[in-house]
């Protein structure tokens, strides 16, 4: 086999390595709904467990970059996942929307109205199209939570 044959082929296994690796690697599925064997692999070492708030809620902080994520479990799953620059400032419009890609698990993200009762109004709120998730950004944090983990966060008593 020649050089240009040898040349030509490794450029299309690599071309095919790169394909590959954006379509089966843990940043092109959703997030949601991940274990915390998951989210590990995909955040990096859990730094910590904080229960300050809930303590029937706990989360489990992370950092990626300069990024700290908390994630809270509902039934062995990540129903919310909590994200804001570890060291101040707010998040890049390119941070969320990568955020909210890899979360759409091929559904679309919809601007919502806001409304008055919010406790503390985002200054935007969207909703996935397929109407198991939304996602809130009140500077500097942007949030995102399945309805069933908002269900079960509002139920009185009721803890994972």
């Amino acid at each position: 086999m020649n050089a240009a044959k040898l040349i030509a082929k490794l450029r299309t296994a690599r071309v095919a390595m790169v394909f590959t690796f954006m379509f089966f690697s843990p940043i092109a599925r959703g997030r949601l709904g991940e274990t915390l064997d998951e989210c590990q692999a995909r955040y990096g070492e859990l730094l910590r467990i904080e229960s300050s708030f809930r303590e029937d809620y706990p989360q489990y902080c992370f950092r990626k970059g300069d990024i700290e994520i908390r994630v809270r479990l509902l039934n062995g799953k990540s129903g919310q996942e909590i994200f804001f620059v570890a060291e101040g400032g707010n998040i890049s419009q390119s941070q969320i929307s990568e955020i909210l890609t890899a979360n759409s698990q091929g559904a679309s993200w919809n601007d919502v109205p806001i409304e008055s009762t919010d406790s503390y109004p985002p200054i935007w709120k969207k909703l996935r199209s397929d109407g198991l998730a939304k996602a809130c950004y009140s500077p500097p944090t942007l949030m995102l939570e399945t309805f069933e983990f908002q269900k079960a966060w509002n139920a009185k008593g009721t803890g994972f």
